[in-house]
């Protein structure tokens, strides 16, 4: 039998996500009967424990000087220390597939992805077999286009059709012959992870491909979790908090507007999800409510804090509380 090797990558101060890391444990062991299963849970680089000296040759921010990539300097920005971090335990798992058989099958997960089908077993199996024996990476939780899902059919495309930059990069097959392609220069780090992944696919003329529909799902994504990384990353792939977003953030809002945000609020879901109440003090802000919006912002940003996510001034939320503050006395 084949090996599958699985890498999920943890936060150890994420305790909430160790639930989550034994369900993808036990969801992957049932596949024994096809593969050698070994799964690693990779905790290298926690962001706390990051200095100059460690990363002082592993990032660089510094613009791109050759003609053919200067695009990206769209996308460089302070990285955070969650955010190097997350990049180093990626690198660290890409490190060690490069070690492995290349008959290998390995899979990179983050510690917050679950599986999205009921007949997932199957159905990995049969993606294994339709891979193309040359393959580099292929992602498996990245939202298709409606036009590309055929009913009760998995297909594997091309990413680039869908996106021109990758948006994530929480759970993907990766081969030995695309994990060295990738680390010829995956380092230094210059930007957010899906960006360096497709800054580095691109220099190495890779094929990311992606499974259509996909059959994993980012938990912080959908609002399972809270980002850790990064406060903007929203719950978009969640369509009842998108709608609500959607609405909330309008200019100017009709009787029919505030009907469907109050049956939306109403609806229960994701409740105590930080990003939710985020939109409920965004929303008593737009009516005027000041006091109880303050109250909201104040809450989040509690929790926000005690998660150790940077509150920079660049973040849409520290942007819109120090706002409210003009018009509380």
């Amino acid at each position: 039998m084949k090996n599958l090797n699985i890498y999920i990558i943890h936060s150890t101060l994420l305790i909430e996500r160790l639930e989550n890391i034994n369900q993808l444990k036990n969801t992957f062991n049932k596949l024994d009967k096809y593969y050698n299963i070994n799964i690693e849970i990779v905790e290298d680089y926690p962001h706390n424990q990051l200095n100059k000296d460690k990363i002082a040759n592993l990032v660089n921010l510094a613009p791109i000087e050759d003609e053919n990539y200067k695009k990206y300097n769209n996308f460089l920005r302070n990285l955070t220390p969650q955010s190097i971090s997350k990049n180093l335990k990626h690198y660290k798992c890409i490190q060690e597939i490069k070690k492995n058989k290349s008959d290998d099958i390995n899979l990179v997960l983050e510690d917050d992805v679950s599986v999205e089908d009921t007949n997932f077993e199957n159905i990995f199996c049969s993606i294994i077999n339709k891979l193309d024996k040359n393959f580099d990476i292929c992602m498996l939780g990245l939202p298709s286009s409606s036009n590309l899902i055929e009913k009760d059919t998995f297909k594997i495309i091309d990413s680039k059709l869908i996106y021109n930059t990758l948006p994530g990069c929480d759970s993907y097959l990766i081969s030995v012959n695309g994990a060295n392609k990738l680390l010829s220069n995956f380092v230094p780090i210059r930007f957010e992870l899906n960006i360096q992944f497709s800054f580095s696919a691109e220099i190495n003329n890779m094929v990311i491909n992606q499974l259509s529909p996909n059959i994993m799902v980012e938990g912080s994504k959908v609002g399972k979790y809270k980002s850790s990384t990064n406060v903007n990353n929203l719950p978009l792939y969640n369509f009842k908090y998108k709608e609500l977003n959607n609405l909330i953030l309008k200019p100017h809002l009709d009787e029919d507007d505030k009907n469907k945000i109050k049956l939306l609020l109403e609806d229960q879901f994701l409740q105590d999800n930080p990003d939710l109440i985020y939109l409920k003090a965004l929303y008593d802000f737009k009516n005027e409510k000041y006091e109880n919006s303050l109250k909201l912002f104040t809450k989040v940003y509690n929790i926000y804090k005690n998660m150790g996510l940077p509150l920079t001034k660049d973040s849409n939320f520290m942007i819109n509380m120090v706002e409210i503050y003009k018009f509380v006395q």
